[in-house]
């Protein structure tokens, strides 16, 4: 008698390995199947105020045209972390 009820139990527990296994393969492959369909990653914004009109126009026009340039040659050479760069 005792050595049915331990033949019970692996039964029992080898019904719930089994479970647990196909549960673990479903989310292993869930999880592969997210990481082919990932998104590109969010471009890293940068915030740049200059004034266009007015008396110190003459100024941060040329500025503006710096911070452009430099956003483009991050953004060639990888940009940061592997995300592009954005000016706004």
């Amino acid at each position: 008698m005792f050595g049915k009820q331990i033949f019970n139990r692996n039964r029992t527990g080898n019904k719930y390995f089994l479970g647990y296994f196909v549960l673990i393969v479903c989310l292993v492959m869930l999880g592969g199947i997210e990481s082919i369909t990932a998104k590109a990653p969010l471009p890293v914004e940068i915030g740049a105020i200059y004034n266009l009109s007015g008396s110190q126009a003459e100024l941060d026009i040329l500025s503006s045209r710096g911070a452009r340039l430099a956003v483009d040659q991050m953004n060639r050479n990888g940009g940061v972390l592997g995300r592009p760069v954005r000016l706004i």
